[in-house]
């Protein structure tokens, strides 16, 4: 489990990091109104990084945790969630894949989409799902 929320921290990270890009070379990305909501491991980053990330985009985060992945499954699978990005582990993201709960990312958004981790990368062959 531990593991599971290493890789979830790292992820986590990156998904704010790699948001932030993006927004960012969006017309209008420092402006009021724009939303991400997250679902992430609980304790999973640090305590000013949300505010950090809404400082430096003027992005509104709506971070809410979880505490297992059963969690995160059973909401994702009652239905529309409402949640930009979400960080399951490995083995319940291919579960979860399989069950069609995510849509697909549209890369033409993401500039550096060329530098991001192959080893994560190699669980999405199609690389039409996840970003680490």
């Amino acid at each position: 489990m531990v593991g599971d929320k290493r890789k979830g921290l790292k992820t986590a990270c990156a998904a704010l990091v790699l948001s932030g890009l993006v927004w960012h070379g969006m017309p209008g990305a420092h402006a009021e109104g724009q939303v991400v909501n997250i679902y992430n491991w609980g304790n999973s980053i640090g305590k000013s990084t949300v505010a950090n990330f809404e400082k430096a985009t003027g992005i509104k985060v709506v971070y809410q945790e979880f505490d297992s992945n059963d969690t995160l499954q059973a909401k994702l699978l009652a239905g529309t969630s409402g949640y930009d990005v979400v960080v399951p582990s490995d083995y319940y993201w291919a579960r979860q894949l399989q069950a069609s709960i995510y849509q697909k990312i549209d890369r033409s958004h993401i500039s550096n989409y060329a530098l991001l981790d192959p080893e994560i990368m190699k669980t999405d062959v199609a690389r039409e799902f996840r970003i680490p």
